[in-house]
């Protein structure tokens, strides 16, 4: 990193020289604080709808929730810790980065202000953590959402699910220690150390003796790079893991092609999640510096897109699944709809009315995955209709997992000819 330079840089600011100089420093970087203000909360409340219509969805049809839906709640917990902690340091975040790239008004503001400065480390560390959890979290809750299609597959795929399992959770430790602890193992004054920037309040600071963290870093730019890109390709992997499970189990049923791509896009959204991880790798180095501002917009964006992505994925398989679910949900949201009429109108209303209002809802698609059953070696005489009788004569088990009762059903058919 080049020297910092402290000649004309303005030691005292007012409140007025203050706010212009924060002002030009939130337009410094590659996406001003204004840009990244509305757009992380755009992706948080697309986050927040999708997450509430899950668990809206989860709770009027089975009125409880399973393994995946707490994984998916923790990484939403997560994600709003993190993306409140990011909003409120946003400012400090980007005067941190610009005095990294020497910016005058940025070494101004971190004079004037610098106990806050100091403490941007462990804010970030802790946003970071929050916004990483969220991340793993959610890729977690793909697993148990898996988990039960899995059990009548060959036993190497089973010991790749587990391997799978223990390398994300491994992953999620050496991520939140490789890209905050490693490059730099100290927080508060003892990571500023006694720098350049800090030669003016040597008085103030005594117990600081060299500097460790900042504006210099211990390691070399070189070996950041390589665990950001490191941590980046493990995280890709960790992505294409999760959207090779779904790809297993469909490419050996046999459903039709459009069937297949229709229920493997559902399966696979985690790909986006993907897709935020390479930008964020790409961009997270500018200048020879670290851009914690740039590394931490996307972390936010992926755990969000993460979050929205997960509760889409049951969407299908709720509303989809079984007729039973369909039948449940619709009524449940007749329910709701005839609560609101006014009881003068409801009591006026002719009987032609009334079964005309009670299909106020189009009937979704009783498409299923039954054309998985070829993959766990059933046969496929059955008909529909035994089927779904089936399927829904078991309301205690998961009915978004449905088809793996298949098997049951096969052997009850069985004894039955016996």
């Amino acid at each position: 990193m080049k020297a910092i330079d402290l000649s004309g840089v303005n030691l005292g600011l007012s409140p007025q020289e203050r706010d212009q100089a924060i002002e030009r420093t939130n337009n410094t970087a590659r996406i001003t604080v204004g840009e990244t203000r509305i757009a992380i909360w755009c992706l948080f409340g697309f986050a927040a709808i999708t997450f509430s219509g899950r668990l809206f969805i989860r709770l009027a049809t089975r009125r409880r929730l399973y393994v995946d839906d707490g994984f998916l709640i923790f990484a939403f917990v997560c994600l709003v810790v993190g993306t409140v902690l990011f909003h409120l340091r946003l400012e400090y975040l980007y005067v941190e980065v610009a005095v990294l790239r020497g910016n005058p008004d940025a070494l101004a503001i971190a004079l004037t202000e610098l106990p806050e400065i100091i403490a941007q480390a462990k804010w970030q560390l802790c946003t970071f953590a929050m916004l990483w959890t969220s991340i793993f979290s959610t890729k977690l809750c793909y697993f148990a959402f898996f988990h039960s299609l899995i059990r009548a597959t060959p036993n190497w795929f089973i010991w790749y699910f587990r391997i799978s399992i223990v390398f994300t959770v491994v992953l999620w430790i050496v991520t939140v220690v490789g890209l905050q602890i490693i490059p730099c193992p100290y927080l508060g004054q003892e990571a500023a150390g006694k720098s350049l920037l800090m030669s003016t309040f040597c008085e103030t600071w005594p117990n600081i003796e060299q500097e460790k963290c900042f504006p210099q870093l211990p390691v070399s730019h070189t070996t950041l790079t390589a665990i950001s890109i490191t941590l980046t390709a493990f995280d890709a992997v960790s992505d294409l893991i999760i959207v090779s499970i779904p790809i297993y189990l469909l490419q050996s049923s046999r459903m039709s092609i459009l069937k297949k791509i229709g229920i493997g896009s559902f399966l696979c959204l985690s790909g986006f999640m993907l897709t935020c991880c390479i930008v964020r790798a790409a961009g997270g180095f500018d200048d020879g510096i670290v851009d914690y501002s740039w590394q931490s917009f996307w972390a936010q964006a992926e755990a969000s897109v993460g979050v929205a992505m997960a509760s889409i994925t049951a969407y299908r398989a709720t509303l989809v699944g079984s007729n039973d679910i369909s039948d449940r949900l619709r009524a449940r949201l007749y329910k709701i709809k005839r609560r609101t009429r006014n009881n003068a109108e409801s009591s006026n209303s002719s009987p032609q009315h009334q079964s005309r209002t009670t299909s106020w809802l189009p009937r979704v698609p009783m498409g299923r995955m039954t054309g998985l059953g070829s993959l766990f070696g059933l046969r496929t005489c059955y008909t529909t209709t035994y089927q779904t009788q089936q399927l829904n004569s078991k309301s205690d088990i998961d009915e978004y997992h449905a088809f793996i009762r298949m098997p049951d059903a096969v052997h009850a058919k069985g004894n039955v000819r016996e």
